[in-house]
């Protein structure tokens, strides 16, 4: 899920170049809304004048940070929730 690799890539070094299919189609989406700073590079192959598409995470946003934090918050919660709930 996007927000799960907005969480991973907020955990690396950025920035980060990232050439897998599925991933490179989440961080295009994380970008779209505004939660990632990115760029989309073309890397040409040897002997080939266009190569595969990478997408270059530079940041998370503010906005992808405030999620990250309010989706941190809800699990921590509902952990709470679970916790705290008396066995039948």
């Amino acid at each position: 899920m996007s927000i799960e690799l907005l969480a991973r890539m907020a955990a690396q070094t950025l920035p980060v170049d990232c050439v897998d299919d599925d991933q490179r189609d989440d961080l295009l989406v994380l970008r779209s809304a505004g939660l990632i700073a990115a760029l989309l590079l073309r890397q040409p192959a040897a002997g080939e004048p266009s190569g595969p598409i990478v997408v270059r995470v530079l940041a998370i946003t503010p906005d992808g940070r405030r999620l990250l934090r309010r989706t941190r918050a809800a699990s921590s919660a509902r952990d709470l929730q679970s916790v705290s709930k008396p066995s039948a």
